[in-house]
């Protein structure tokens, strides 16, 4: 194998493909990437058996085809360190890669191709394109709220499905939750659920394209551009969350930029193992208060439209991760008369999109 590549091309694809690998695996090949050079260009692909990230990239030249793998980080931070305005050429020599460029060589260990891990087997029955803004709605404004615990399965990922002709994602972690309600959609699949970092890896190739997404029985491919994201689906049932999602009738309108402004400020002395902030509605006035240890406290008031009273308590990392996916401008909080009821969170005129905080105990 023998090729020549820009640099600015060929560190965009392996940060993409560097992007699911883990820094610690008990397997060596997924450490690595697997590059594939032919007549149409250079094949780049990584994967931790779950995910797989795949691009085809322009060379300047490919003299020998050939396959083999390498070190995706060590290969990237090489590249990284090379001139943008000169080619790098890559050799293979037995089980060696060459890399060089200028009067800079570097040699690197390589492990064979046919180690590599085999494509995702998809299955895909359904072949959709679909416009690339609302797709990183749907993913970007939920992952926030997917759960990490393991013991949680179905909750570790964002859950698609098809509802009254429009795909909805959802994701909690039995804390939060995000539900968001996109376009009409004239085909109708099986609801699944993308692991989170999947669903992470998508936004971040989403580019101002259409993106075409294949599901199949085994998972769910994304084309974005140059760059193929495969996922495994969660094998789990997803919780019918739309029986969780409430009904409150106190409805309290405030601006987004300055209850946030006023969390962030007071959870500065909040307690670090709960992080607790306190919000005290009143006569259109929002009084927020974080506690401390040794009686320390920060208190912030905020004007907003509400003529009742009333208080509740929030873990503020789940209120700024929430407040972080709504636009600056009104936003409409919704609360129930109970202090332990969960609190609905919205933007004003926007009902696609919906936002779930669970109360904190005080």
């Amino acid at each position: 194998m023998k090729f020549s590549i820009e640099q600015r091309e060929l560190i965009a694809a392996l940060a993409s493909a560097k992007s699911i690998v883990k820094k610690t695996v008990s397997i060596p090949i997924l450490e690595n990437v697997l590059l594939s050079a032919s007549d149409m260009g250079l094949h780049i692909a990584s994967t931790d058996m779950n995910m797989r990230v795949e691009m085809n990239v322009e060379c300047d030249a490919v003299e020998i085809p050939g396959n083999t793998t390498v070190s995706a980080s060590k290969l990237f931070d090489i590249t990284r360190r090379l001139s943008a305005d000169k080619l790098i050429n890559i050799q293979l020599d037995g089980d060696v890669l060459l890399v060089k460029q200028g009067r800079s060589r570097f040699k690197l260990r390589t492990l064979p191709f046919d180690s590599f891990p085999h494509q995702l087997k998809i299955d895909p029955y359904i072949s959709v394109d679909v416009d690339a803004n609302e797709l990183k709605r749907l993913l970007s404004k939920t992952i926030h709220a997917a759960s990490s615990d393991v013991a949680k399965l179905a909750l570790n990922g964002v859950y698609l499905h098809v509802s009254d002709g429009k795909v909805n994602s959802c994701a909690t972690d039995g804390y939060q939750l995000s539900h968001i309600v996109g376009q009409d959609i004239d085909v109708v699949f099986d609801g699944f659920i993308i692991p989170k970092d999947a669903a992470a890896s998508i936004v971040g190739h989403i580019e101002e394209v259409d993106v075409t997404v294949n599901v199949g029985k085994g998972g769910v491919s994304v084309n974005c551009g140059d760059v193929t994201i495969s996922t495994k689906y969660i094998d789990a049932t997803y919780p019918q969350y739309e029986r969780i999602i409430p009904k409150n009738d106190l409805i309290v309108r405030t601006g987004k930029e300055e209850l946030f402004s006023a969390i962030s400020k007071v959870r500065i002395l909040a307690d670090g193992k709960n992080r607790r902030v306190s919000l005290t509605i009143k006569d259109n006035n929002i009084s927020v208060l974080g506690v401390g240890v040794s009686n320390e406290e920060a208190i912030d008031q905020i004007d907003c439209e509400f003529s009742g009273d009333t208080s509740i308590s929030f873990n503020s990392d789940y209120l700024i991760a929430t407040l972080s996916q709504l636009k600056d401008g009104i936003i409409i909080i919704e609360l129930d008369k109970s202090p332990k009821a969960p609190a609905v969170f919205k933007q004003d005129g926007v009902d696609s999109e919906t936002f779930i905080v669970m109360p904190q105990a005080v």
